[in-house]
């Protein structure tokens, strides 16, 4: 077992940065995310099928892109919406975010994902773990599929 040399207080502040850290960081991830804020070794556990639990920042960059990419080839400007974020010492931010952006068939605004993701943070105050909770499309605001023609057939 590993003995913590971190008082209650350190922990608490640490978390501290670090959630100030995510709620600046993760509205870029699509975009100039500053990768410095997880440790090396980060652990990215998925609950997504498609998406794949790895270690190590080169693999979770990988991850993230492989799913990013195909939503940018639909919709542009694409962004991540935190729409809540807490702190639970002593070692642990949850986040409630949206992936958002204008569909390319017509340019309407929409929420295309709503997400929770779960932090980790080490005693060093970086990312030790991002587990990504849960994923679900948001059928609400998504857009209808479009047809080429809505006419009688003949």
């Amino acid at each position: 077992a590993v003995v913590s040399t971190q008082s209650t207080g350190e922990k608490i502040l640490a978390l501290s940065k670090m959630f100030d850290n995510i709620l600046q960081e993760m509205p870029n991830l699509l975009g100039q995310h500053d990768y410095s804020i997880y440790s090396q070794d980060l652990e990215f556990v998925s609950h997504l099928p498609m998406v794949p639990t790895v270690r190590g920042i080169s693999p979770y960059k990988l991850a993230l892109a492989a799913w990013f990419r195909p939503l940018q080839l639909l919709y542009s400007d694409l962004y991540i919406d935190v729409m809540e974020i807490l702190k639970h010492p002593p070692d642990t931010v949850s986040m409630r975010w949206g992936i958002c952006g204008n569909a390319r068939i017509n340019n309407l605004h929409t929420r295309v994902f709503d997400g929770t993701s779960t932090f980790l943070v080490e005693e060093t105050g970086l990312i030790q773990t991002h587990i990504l909770d849960k994923v679900s499309l948001d059928r609400d605001k998504t857009l209808p599929i479009p047809t080429l023609y809505s006419g009688p057939l003949l």
